[in-house]
């Protein structure tokens, strides 16, 4: 009875399926989920990119990306008048898509 038991196990654990078939029963593969070392890594390469802008681009940039300040305070914190920021805005973001195209698409 044991060698009859035996046999039955080993049967069952070498059932298999053709390719297909089991590619139809494990449907698509999960989509991947955005882990935090995914986003460390875009935060850096954002980083690097705005570091390869000039300096009166990066400037507003940050200021205005990435510490939320309004035009009118960027003005004040860098000494020029507001149509400066918004046109110094305008070319660092053409720029940055400029480098971001590929990594964007």
């Amino acid at each position: 009875m044991n060698n009859v038991a035996d046999l039955r196990r080993r049967r069952h654990l070498r059932k298999t399926l053709p390719l297909d078939e089991a590619a139809e029963q494990l449907g698509p593969p999960p989509a991947r989920r955005e882990t935090e070392t995914d986003r460390a890594d875009v935060r850096m390469d954002v980083a690097a990119v705005v570091g390869r802008l000039p300096q009166e681009h990066r400037e507003v940039i940050v200021l205005r990306e990435m510490q939320g300040m309004t035009y009118e305070e960027i003005a004040a914190v860098l000494c020029v008048p507001r149509g400066t920021v918004e046109s110094r805005l305008f070319r660092a973001r053409q720029k940055l898509k400029e480098i971001l195209g590929d990594y964007l698409a």
